[in-house]
């Protein structure tokens, strides 16, 4: 209810709690309205954030305005007609959806902990609901809000920066002495004590995980806080999957939002098909084909690079070039720095420059590739013998190339012997599939399952009898669905074992050079990706993650004799730097 609207009898009760604090009336209902219409005033000045600086106006300027006279939130959502110019420049008019990334540390959650403290001062019958990527968080979320509300054990306002909250001061109707054990809570929740209609189901506040199994009450406001990260989107094989579960459960949560209220996604960019990134790509095509934004967007890395500076790396930058958005916190150098550790690029890019594309995921650098490759007497005899296919049906001059892998695996390592590719037509595909297929002699045969791709089966058999040999029955692979079968999604995984040593090249690969090519140019439309598409078809497959670690441990062991034989380490033993001549006699263990 708006105070213009308040009885006489609360207003006196106003008067004379804030008289002992050296408040009038009229002092008080002024900054009660400005504590509910400037979210910077009510989060630096009254819930006692000091650390937020000017650059912060612009993101409190991104949240919701609130209308304090407003008679309540369903009236004012119908209503809303605000008028907001995002990070892109577009007019964004009684936007009801928004996404925030903000560098992190950059006080995002706490801007939006003053947010959700402004809405139920505004609107005491609110509903709140937020999803966060683990009910810890969900559940930290709650608490700090709900501290904002907690008197003392004796009913007087809790001390902030060592003097009386004023902010409790203005709202005595908001606040009272409750303490809940939050971190206990599968369901953390609050129910303000200025409800108004105690009809509503739901509370004031609630908060969940996208791992939750229930979705919980329909809602005012909706905000997804970090709902993904990398905790919950994994790594290696299972990112495809996770994502595709909290993408799905994003968009089954939406619903719970009534139709006059408001959705906000906070965070930062983990994976380009992640929802977030999804809608930022979304507007982005809107922009370009000139349609008006659905979400207003507010994106503030660490730095903007100026102009004549577009395209360079951090570690290519000089100060002069950028532009930073919180120097007193974060600095390009802080970036260049971190950019140059281990595994530091995708911190980078995804925690500090919000830009996914500059992660290293998926990468085949010519450095990696010849690392990569070894001499064709190192593939192992002992091991399971595989071959994969991932096939195109046209022998045209531009069309995509068929191709089949074969490839040892042993101990954890996939030994990639083989490549035969070219450009084949349907009529020839069943024999030009069992002749290689008959020279290579696999223990395991799988091949994409694409549109039409089973009528083969049978006429692949009927080549093999007539070559002589009948060979293993042929898996039919599905790779994945919609999205996650797209080849730089799945190219993760290969990508990561290559650069571990796990995926290896032999010399014997037949015009290896073209091979290294179009990995190295991957993923690019004027390159073909269909070695890539092999190589996802071989890892995901037909080698597991404990094949892997198995692999990892052996290595282990084996470097470590390695070091104790030729330099010195041991227990008991001193380090003695090998002479020249040591290190030529050193056999090296396994492939390194």
């Amino acid at each position: 209810m708006p105070d213009s609207l308040l009885p006489s009898d609360q207003l006196s009760e106003f008067r004379r709690r804030w008289q002992p604090y050296g408040l009038t009336l009229e002092q008080g209902l002024k900054l009660r309205y400005r504590a509910r219409s400037d979210l910077y005033f009510l989060a630096k000045d009254l819930l006692g954030y000091p650390d937020l600086a000017e650059c912060h106006r612009e993101v409190c300027d991104f949240f919701i305005h609130k209308d304090p006279d407003a008679p309540d939130i369903q009236t004012f959502g119908n209503s809303y007609a605000h008028v907001y110019r995002d990070c892109w420049g577009r007019i964004c008019i009684g936007s009801h959806f928004g996404l925030l990334w903000l560098t992190r540390g950059g006080l995002k959650s706490t801007i939006d902990i003053s947010d959700i403290v402004q809405w139920i001062v505004c609107f005491p019958d609110v509903r709140i609901r937020i999803l966060t990527d683990i009910l810890a968080l969900a559940q930290q979320f709650v608490k700090g809000a709900v501290d904002h509300f907690t008197l003392d054990q004796e009913g007087k306002p809790r001390e902030v920066n060592g003097k009386p909250s004023l902010f409790q001061i203005l709202f005595p109707e908001f606040c009272d002495t409750r303490r809940t054990e939050f971190a206990s809570t599968e369901i953390p929740k609050w129910t303000s004590p200025a409800r108004k209609n105690f009809r509503l189901l739901a509370p004031t506040l609630q908060a969940g995980s996208v791992e939750g199994g229930k979705t919980g009450h329909h809602c005012d406001v909706l905000k997804f806080d970090d709902a993904i990260t990398p905790e919950n989107m994994g790594t290696g094989k299972s990112v495809g999957t996770n994502l595709n579960k909290i993408n799905s459960r994003i968009s089954m949560t939406l619903n719970l939002c009534d139709p006059h209220g408001f959705t906000e996604y906070i965070g930062t960019p983990q994976h380009g098909l992640d929802y977030n990134s999804q809608v930022v790509e979304s507007e982005r095509k809107r922009m370009q084909s000139g349609k008006p934004p659905l979400h207003r967007l507010l994106i503030r890395p660490v730095y903007e690079v100026l102009a004549g500076a577009e395209g360079k790396k951090p570690d290519e930058l000089q100060q002069y070039e950028v532009k930073e958005w919180w120097p007193e916190r974060f600095t390009l150098k802080q970036v260049q720095d971190k950019w140059a550790m281990p595994s530091g690029r995708d911190t980078v890019a995804t925690q500090m420059l919000l830009d996914v594309s500059l992660k290293s995921t998926v990468k085949f650098t010519r450095a990696i590739l010849l690392r990569a490759t070894k001499p064709w007497n190192l593939v192992p005899q002992d091991g399971l013998k595989v071959m994969a296919g991932d096939l195109a049906y046209s022998d045209k001059p531009r069309a995509d190339l068929s191709v089949l892998g074969t490839a040892t695996i042993s101990r954890g390592r996939v030994y990639l012997s083989a490549i035969k590719r070219d450009r084949v037509n349907e009529d020839l595909m069943p024999e030009w599939i069992a002749e290689e297929i008959y020279r290579q002699r696999p223990d395991r045969v799988g091949i994409e399952n694409s549109v039409g791709v089973k009528w083969l089966k049978r006429d692949i058999r009927l080549e093999l009898i007539r070559l002589g040999w009948v060979g293993p029955e042929i898996e039919w692979v599905d790779i994945g669905q919609g999205q996650w079968k797209r080849t730089e999604v799945n190219a993760e995984y290969p990508s990561r074992m290559m650069q571990k040593g796990q995926l290896i090249m032999s010399t014997a690969i037949a015009k290896i050079e073209e091979a290294y090519e179009e990995l190295e140019n991957f993923p690019s439309p004027k390159h073909h990706d269909d070695i890539v598409a092999m190589l996802n078809l071989l890892c995901h497959h037909f080698i597991t993650e404990s094949e892997l670690i198995v692999g990892e441990a052996e290595d282990n062991e084996r470097r470590q004799l390695w070091e104790q034989r030729t330099l010195g380490y041991g227990a008991g033993s001193t380090r003695q730097d090998p002479g020249l001549e040591d290190l030529i006699s050193t056999d090296l263990p396994g492939d390194l």
